[in-house]
């Protein structure tokens, strides 16, 4: 019996953080499996099938389990090799760099600015027990795939009525969540809008928690169109960009919190409703990008393509046999 060959899959799913993955399953209707493969000893994979309009998209994700680029980087390349998809995808949730990206937005990347790669810490004080350093950035930029961008930034205008109803739905599910005076004093503050919205641009990446307006100035001063701080995109951008093979890549991340000394107050405050919120409506916009992604590029169905793979085996077997069969008459 021939061994049944490999089917690549559609898409890989990149998430950092157990509190963010366990909210896949129902943010992007999927029922995940445990991807048992040699190649993934050691890491967390699984598989699912994504039933989108008019067909099936087989997906490979994997949680990481820490935070930083270095993690991401070596889950996202194991998971990539193995799974040879088309779509790389990194989702989780941010800080915010901009007063108008408000908690509950998402950020779809353009680039990714990895500020920390060569960078170099010069001292300031050298009194070991009062050391504090200067941050003096190096770093490098990855690009997302532009079309893939293009077609979130026109959600709003191609599909207006759909739109409206994914934003009705995303504020009504944090009503849910909160009571009505904290809803109340986060909309008063400027912290939440009355619905949220989705930004496009650049965003930022290093293994530093953002908690301080000082470390946000400074990242604004390296690029002043910064709108987001995350912690694993570039990781997942390197292992795209060191796989050897051109891949399709988006960067999705919901917004939880404005990278600023009232991080840990603001996450008190909410009990992680916020960030689970944030997560959720980051998974709205790779379901609709994922939607976008197969109108525009149609694929097999998950279900056709193994069918395929299978005739064709068979077809194989079945002109080996037939020359055997004419070997053997000739040599009689």
């Amino acid at each position: 019996m021939p061994q049944k060959a490999f089917i690549p899959y559609d898409v890989a799913i990149v998430v950092a953080l157990a509190e963010e993955f366990k909210l896949i399953e129902e943010g992007l209707h999927l029922e995940l499996r445990p991807l048992e493969a040699e190649e993934l000893v050691g890491y967390q994979c699984y598989s699912a099938i994504l039933h989108l309009p008019g067909r099936d998209c087989t997906v490979a994700l994997t949680l990481i389990g820490d935070m930083g680029p270095e993690h991401a980087t070596l889950a996202a390349s194991r998971l990539v090799a193995y799974s040879r998809p088309r779509l790389v995808i990194s989702v989780g949730i941010s800080g915010s760099l901009r007063p108008d990206v408000r908690l509950g937005d998402v950020v779809v990347a353009t680039e990714i600015y990895d500020y920390l790669f060569r960078g170099k810490a010069v001292t300031q004080r050298k009194s070991i027990a009062n050391f504090t350093a200067q941050i003096e950035s190096g770093g490098r930029s990855f690009e997302t795939t532009d079309d893939m961008v293009m077609a979130i930034q026109n959600w709003e205008f191609t599909k207006a009525a759909q739109w409206r109803r994914w934003q009705s739905f995303a504020t009504s599910r944090l009503e849910h969540q909160l009571t009505a005076d904290l809803l109340s004093a986060l909309r008063a503050s400027g912290s939440i809008a009355a619905s949220p919205s989705i930004h496009v641009g650049p965003i930022a990446c290093g293994s530093l928690v953002g908690a301080s307006t000082e470390f946000r100035e400074f990242l604004k001063s390296k690029n002043r169109n910064l709108l987001a701080l995350d912690m694993e995109s570039c990781g997942v951008a390197h292992a795209v960009r060191k796989s050897g093979r051109t891949l399709r890549f988006a960067a999705v991340r919901g917004i939880s919190d404005f990278a600023d000394e009232n991080k840990m107050a603001l996450e008190d405050r909410t009990k992680g409703s916020i960030r689970n919120w944030a997560m959720l409506n980051a998974l709205d916009v790779v379901g609709k990008l994922l939607e976008s992604e197969y109108e525009s590029t149609p694929i097999p169905a998950a279900g056709a393509a193994e069918t395929v793979q299978s005739e064709m085996l068979q077809l194989a077997v079945s002109a080996s046999l037939i020359r055997k069969s004419r070997l053997m008459v000739g040599s009689e």
